[in-house]
């Protein structure tokens, strides 16, 4: 390939061999970059309509644009690429660039919300007050969601700035309840249990929706521990709170821990990992990922729609009606059964139910009659 650059690379149609040029320079000035090609979007076609529903982080005024203002992340969290993907050094637009460019999106193209897709939007404090304050002085305040907030660097200041300019959405990763696994696992996350709980219940009580993300089955974590941070998300009460199987990505110190623990799953393939997402890659002496599936289906369940008035919330974000609901959730459940059947159900040994006021109930039960007991448990829950 004549006058080839780094950050490319392609499969020869000669030779078939896989060509890498190298990686390339990571793009230090990012004001130095020309605005996206919006006038080859159709955005009464492509940003008209909820594309996931079924997902509370989706936009609800259209058309909405997506909005990348920084780059990288000083962070060391044991499970995440994008240090490796776009440096470890923290880039940002200056505030005028992105109050031009969504100057021009709301004029031009009739943008009426944006989604906010940084990995550390809110790391430079005094960036972003100047650029929430710069939205209110210059008539650009219109409904936004911020996808990825880091809570250690929220305040309750920034907080009425946000729902000041517009924002209606904050999506926290929290990612665990237990300390070791905060420290001794993930390492990268800097905040206390008790500024999570007073940032999101100030969220909530200024108008925010607030969605919460835990991660279970990283390599060591024992069954206690899982339990930890299930009751820790319980007790946080967010408006919607997602529930991950831990996915070891390559290139990540986390991947080099399972290898070192051989903690993946029999069969396991990184480029095949469609069940892997709901499945969990991680096996241990405790648990079985069959086991991690159960769980994270009926916990995530309990915690959502187990509170009448927070069902009817979670209902109002995704515009749902009852029914929908719970013609939604039926379906999360059937997709595990159908998993579990694929993946042999007897390596399952833990069944979740309610308690009378709604709390886990986490037990063990025999092997061979885990289906039937979960399909009995499913015509319970309403």
């Amino acid at each position: 390939m004549t006058g080839s650059k780094k950050g490319i690379m392609y499969i020869d149609k000669e030779t078939g061999k896989k060509i890498n040029l190298g990686k390339a320079e990571y793009i230090k000035d990012l004001d130095s970059l020309p605005p996206p090609a919006y006038h080859l979007v159709d955005f009464s076609k492509y940003s008209t309509k909820v594309t996931r529903r079924n997902s509370v982080d989706s936009p609800r005024n259209f058309p909405y644009a997506r909005l990348y203002t920084s780059r990288g992340c000083p962070y060391d969290c044991s499970f995440c690429q994008v240090g490796e993907i776009s440096g470890r050094k923290f880039r940002f637009q200056s505030v005028k660039k992105v109050l031009e460019e969504m100057k021009i999106l709301k004029e031009k193209f009739g943008v009426k919300s944006f989604i906010i897709s940084d990995d550390n939007f809110f790391m430079h404090r005094r960036r972003v007050v100047e650029l929430l304050n710069g939205m209110i002085e210059n008539d650009l305040v219109m409904p936004w969601l911020s996808e990825d907030t880091g809570v250690m660097h929220l305040d309750k200041e920034l907080l009425d700035l946000c729902k000041k300019s517009g924002c209606e959405y904050i999506g926290c990763a929290i990612e665990t309840g237990n300390d070791r696994i905060m420290t001794d696992i993930i390492k990268g996350k800097k905040f206390t249990k008790p500024h999570v709980m007073e940032m999101v219940r100030y969220a909530q009580n200024i108008g925010l929706f607030v969605a919460a993300n835990f991660i279970i089955g990283f390599p060591t974590e024992t069954w206690d521990e899982i339990t930890e941070t299930l009751h820790f998300a319980d007790k946080l009460s967010a408006d919607y709170t997602r529930i991950f199987n831990l996915i070891p990505l390559k290139n990540t110190p986390l991947w080099e821990m399972c290898e070192k623990e051989d903690a993946f799953r029999d069969g396991y393939d990184h480029f095949n990992m469609s069940h892997s997402w709901n499945g969990g890659m991680i096996k241990a002496p405790a648990y079985t990922s069959n086991d991690l599936m159960v769980l994270r289906t009926f916990e995530w369940d309990r915690i959502n729609f187990a509170n009448p008035e927070k069902r009817k919330k979670i209902a109002k974000r995704l515009e749902m009606s009852d029914e929908e609901l719970l013609s939604m959730r039926k379906l999360t459940r059937d997709g595990m059964y159908k998993r579990l059947k694929l993946n042999g159900s007897n390596g399952s040994k833990v069944i979740q139910g309610n308690g009378s006021n709604g709390s886990s109930n986490i037990k063990k039960i025999s092997e061979n009659k885990n289906l039937e007991q979960l399909k009995e448990y499913q015509s319970h829950i309403k």
